[in-house]
């Protein structure tokens, strides 16, 4: 065990002790005075951004003259302004116009997937592709006098 009287420190080292603690407790209230200040910057800023925020997206012109929407079923073409802003100076100012018809140009035709003949069309589609061939009838009953497709001629390897 320590004995309490060798722990005692002189006068000297005691006025130092006490100097330690007083400048000690100066600096704990500095920092707890500099993170109040931050805590309370940050939650200002924050509820200032949220009422900001808030303003721009609700107030009706908040930021500026609405733009028009193309409305395609009216079949004309609608101007389409960006907002109105302060621009720097040799700045290009666009109008968008759209294009009904556009629609039209580019939709997809569906092509026929099955196209039919008759015995004479089908003999010379297959001569002129180079796989001639005849029509050998049985009954009802209809086949090729020759393997004509790919797999037959074993093309697809």
């Amino acid at each position: 065990m320590s004995d309490p009287e060798s722990d005692r420190l002189s006068p000297t080292g005691q006025a130092r002790c006490e100097a330690m603690l007083d400048e000690l407790l100066e600096v704990v209230k500095r920092t707890q005075r500099a993170r109040r200040l931050r805590r309370r910057a940050t939650v200002v800023g924050g509820c200032a951004g949220l009422v900001l925020l808030f303003v721009v997206f609700t107030w009706p012109g908040a930021l500026g003259p609405a733009p028009q929407v193309a409305n395609l079923s009216t079949g004309r073409p609608t101007d389409v302004r960006l907002a109105e802003a302060p621009r720097p100076p040799g700045c290009i100012t666009s109008v968008v116009k759209t294009d009904v018809s556009v629609l039209e140009r580019y939709r997809a035709v569906p092509q026929p997937v099955v196209a039919r003949m008759d015995d004479r069309m089908l003999v010379q589609t297959l001569a002129s592709i180079g796989r001639p061939a005849g029509l050998i009838r049985f009954g009802d009953d209809v086949r090729l006098s020759r393997p004509v497709t790919d797999a037959e001629l074993n093309l697809n390897q």
